[in-house]
């Protein structure tokens, strides 16, 4: 059991978080934990003065059993600020990571405090931007005022305890994808949700980045807050500067051959191809992370489909490419006529065959977000890839790469699989983080 500390809900920038613990012992994990649990609590109250502390389960203390509850109760009447506990794994279905702390924000903190006052025509902008550089939704704001939308909160970066508090006065959440906690602020606290990205036939529906993803978000959120007929006006405005800015970049791109690994329909690939009218000639598809995670051969060839069916509905017709090697994959990517890659890594490994590769999963991660400003930012950042002169890594090349997944070697494959066959049956743990 790990108690967090927090006058700040997180912080983004740091993957690897120094967090006070109980520093369990073999005694306690046979004999139980609360009572160290209970005295690092009043502790830590003591020597940090935190305005929330959340106490985390971890796997030891969800396979002893040990009553969060009881204790966090016990404990809050003994410090003077609130205490919460995430679940762990020890309630079956219920996600764990953040999401399901964040179900502990809402059962824990906001509805005890129920009802709140509304804030009319307000939202909260909310995502988890975990390695990345902002909110994704930052760049809607000064059109959101614009049509008179008042932005209530965005989470989540520096984000206090006072601000928790405020989430459930808006009327409507701005999220990247559903998830329960959204679900249950909806049920509980109606705060209504729109959530930016989906996976679904529907790629223009599913995906609110480009100029063309940003409008529509824009009208979605004027359409729930029943301003769409004053807002279309600014909305249309703001599509119109960006497709004259981007004029100029959209020249430059025009007609380059591109090939895009581990899917098309979600991220900068298909901005690529439909505002810039790129030429997509391949898809490599590599199926061993998806089925490591679980996913069954069925649904993972209905993504697959559905993908494939994405880019038949903007005109392309790219080579299928599925579970090939590294060597065949390369070389249909010369007949092809390749320029440059779209790819999740391991850029090193196509440039020694002489085609460029631009990091697809970076630019997402750290410069991608919803609005008209990232798409002119997108292109400039392929021109620049393709405008850089292909790098020669001998040293990173002698290193012997995985059939299944070639930015790892074998042995670190091999330990992914070995992690994944012992975390089966933390039901939704893979998918919600």
């Amino acid at each position: 059991s790990t108690p967090k500390p927090s006058s700040a809900a997180s912080d983004v920038y740091k993957r690897q978080r120094l967090v006070p613990c109980t520093n369990l012992s073999e005694i306690d994990v046979v004999l139980g934990g609360e009572n160290k649990l209970y005295r690092s609590i009043i502790d830590l109250y003591h020597r940090l003065h935190p305005a929330l502390i959340v106490v985390i389960p971890t796997c030891p203390s969800d396979m002893m059993g040990d009553d969060f509850g009881g204790i966090v109760e016990k404990a809050k009447k003994e410090v003077g600020c609130e205490v919460i506990y995430s679940t762990g794994e020890s309630i079956p279905g219920r996600p764990i990571g953040y999401h399901d702390v964040m179900c502990s924000v809402v059962e824990q903190l906001l509805l005890p405090k129920a009802p709140f006052p509304k804030t009319k025509k307000s939202v909260n902008l909310l995502n988890f931007p975990i390695d990345v550089n902002k909110n994704q939704f930052m760049d809607l704001i000064p059109i959101l005022n614009e049509m008179g939308v008042k932005v209530n909160k965005i989470g989540f970066y520096n984000t206090h305890l006072t601000d928790l508090y405020e989430l459930p006065k808006a009327e409507l959440n701005i999220v990247d994808f559903p998830s329960p906690w959204i679900e249950k602020m909806k049920d509980q606290l109606g705060v209504d949700y729109l959530a930016a990205s989906s996976f679904g036939s529907d790629p223009d529906s599913g995906n609110p980045f480009g100029i063309e993803g940003a409008a529509r978000i824009l009208l979605e959120i004027a359409e729930r807050l029943g301003i769409k007929e004053s807002a279309e006006r600014v909305i249309e405005k703001k599509k119109e500067e960006a497709m004259e800015t981007c004029g100029d970049l959209r020249e430059k791109l025009r007609g380059i051959r591109i090939a895009v690994l581990d899917g098309f329909s979600f991220g900068p690939a298909i901005t690529l191809v439909t505002e810039f009218r790129m030429r997509l000639e391949a898809i490599s598809y590599r199926s061993f992370f998806m089925r490591s995670h679980g996913m069954s051969d069925n649904a993972y060839n209905q993504l697959i489909e559905m993908d494939i069916e994405a880019t038949r509905r903007y005109g392309c017709e790219p080579k299928v490419l599925r579970d090939l090697t590294p060597e065949q994959e390369l070389e249909v990517f010369k007949d092809r006529g390749v320029q440059l890659i779209v790819c999740n890594g391991g850029i090193a490994r196509y440039n020694e065959a002489g085609i460029r590769g631009f990091n697809g999963v970076n630019f997402f991660m750290q410069s991608m977000s919803i609005g008209f400003d990232s798409t002119m930012i997108l292109a400039e950042s392929v021109i620049e890839a393709l405008n850089t002169p292909i790098k020669k890594y001998p040293l990173v090349n002698m290193i012997g790469k995985d059939v299944q997944e070639p930015n790892l070697i074998p042995h670190w494959k091999k330990l992914g699989v070995i992690w994944r066959t012992i975390a089966e049956g933390g039901d939704g743990g893979c998918l919600y983080g």
